[in-house]
């Protein structure tokens, strides 16, 4: 009963700090804040950070429950990113433009990029940070782990398990376990 109600302040707590981020993004619109705001909540350590980073994620982006567990120093770079129920983010890890389903769990220091071409390099005469590339959305789906380190380029289907440092550059399909530069799959989880 005590730990409840420790639980609700402290919930209350992170709303009270979560609000300026929430009005100026709502009243503005703007990406540049929405990440400003994620970085700055970021730095929350302890368990009321992530109660911040929850009240924050939860009235911004397309989808974010507030049972999202998402530790220190890390941060979701876009506003239309949607996430499950259940899922656990580790720290320093960066999230795209991405679908994450329910009960996932994502190791520390990963990422989820926007898709695996983020730069357009065709014309050597344009500037290389004259980007003209749409971000992609990845999708993870239900119940899957992704270990630490890892970084993830393209879908990840349900129930799979990718290995510690690998690097997912085609989609890996449901109950599979893959590992590795570029990873493959190793064996089905059925």
């Amino acid at each position: 009963m005590f730990k409840a109600f420790v639980k609700k302040i402290a919930m209350a707590v992170g709303w009270v700090i979560a609000f300026p981020g929430i009005i100026l993004f709502k009243m503005t619109k703007s990406r540049e804040l929405f990440g400003s705001f994620g970085e700055i909540y970021s730095l929350i350590p302890s368990k009321m950070g992530v109660y911040v980073r929850a009240c924050y994620y939860h009235r911004i982006m397309k989808k974010c429950p507030l049972d999202i567990n998402l530790l220190y120093l890390s941060k979701i770079t876009k506003p239309d990113t949607e996430i499950g129920h259940g899922v656990l983010i580790g720290s320093y890890c960066t999230i795209g433009l991405a679908k994450i389903g329910d009960n996932c769990a994502i190791g520390s220091r990963s990422t989820l990029l926007s898709g695996r071409r983020h730069h357009n390099f065709d014309d050597p005469k344009r500037p290389i940070l004259a980007d003209t590339s749409a971000p992609v959305k990845i999708f993870v789906g239900d119940n899957t782990f992704i270990g630490e380190g890892s970084i993830i380029m393209a879908d990840v289907g349900e129930c799979c398990i990718i290995g510690a440092g690998s690097v997912v550059v085609k989609t890996i399909e449901g109950y599979s376990v893959a590992v590795g530069n570029p990873a493959r799959v190793i064996k089905k989880r059925k």
